[in-house]
């Protein structure tokens, strides 16, 4: 190997890790379909939550219901927010926001009520932009799902300071988000259908065509390295990157 990090990528049978690499443990009773994302889109939702601050009591509505936006709206129902709101152009999106613990889903259009925590998800300029003008005062912004592509936004800076707004960015999160995300599936997986917007196991064979094929109620696509792909679909363990 000539690459100063090579074997990083989830989509091969072995991985190198760098020394002093960040562990979190899985419980044995967390499933695996369920412990995957926590080192993804579970640690970014953690450190969202982290970054917007003390959520009991506040109202938080979260932009988009992919995995990001349903773990942040189901982690703020757990840190006690005194209500949940998701905003997402799809219907599917909406319903299964409800399921994962949101008070309320709404289309993009729609109007959404005063808000004190806004956590977008969802990387729309337009939609954040609108959604924004709904936080009281001393409320919070944080973006965790902005995207190059994504058209610049305006931002009234004299209402940042009149109402003393918090617009944040959030920057990568450090290992301690990914044990949060474990520790907060291995809490309360029982109580939301994480497995059920995760796929059946799949062997790395398979990667292209599952891709291609998901969406709809699946949010992730699981792959079981160096199973045979009947054998992965049978339930054999999936990769936990």
């Amino acid at each position: 190997m000539t690459d100063a990090w090579a074997l990083t990528g989830s989509l091969a049978s072995h991985m190198l890790l760098p020394a002093g690499a960040a562990l979190a443990l899985v419980p044995a009773g967390v499933p695996d379909a369920v412990a995957a994302p926590a080192g993804c889109a579970l640690a970014v939702a953690a450190a969202a939550i982290d970054r917007a601050g003390a959520i009991a009591g506040r109202r938080v509505v979260v932009l988009g219901a992919g995995m990001i936006g349903l773990a942040a709206l189901a982690m703020a129902v757990e840190a006690g927010a005194a209500s949940t709101t998701a905003v997402d152009p799809r219907a599917k999106r909406r319903r299964r926001a409800l399921a994962f613990g949101a008070d309320a889903a709404l289309d993009v259009d729609a109007r959404v009520p005063a808000c004190d925590v806004v956590i977008d998800a969802a990387g729309g300029a337009d939609t954040f932009v609108r959604v924004s003008g709904s936080l009281a005062r001393g409320g919070v912004a944080v973006v965790a799902g902005a995207r190059a592509q994504v058209p610049d936004a305006v931002v009234d800076v004299e209402r940042l300071s009149r109402d003393g707004l918090a617009l944040l960015g959030l920057g990568r999160p450090s290992p301690r988000h990914v044990l949060d995300a474990v520790t907060f599936l291995a809490a309360t997986h029982a109580m939301r259908p994480w497995a059920d917007i995760v796929s059946p196991p799949r062997g790395l064979e398979a990667v292209v065509e599952a891709v291609a094929h998901s969406g709809g109620s699946i949010a992730r696509v699981a792959i079981a390295p160096g199973t045979p792909a009947a054998a992965a679909v049978r339930g054999a363990p999936a990769h936990r990157p």
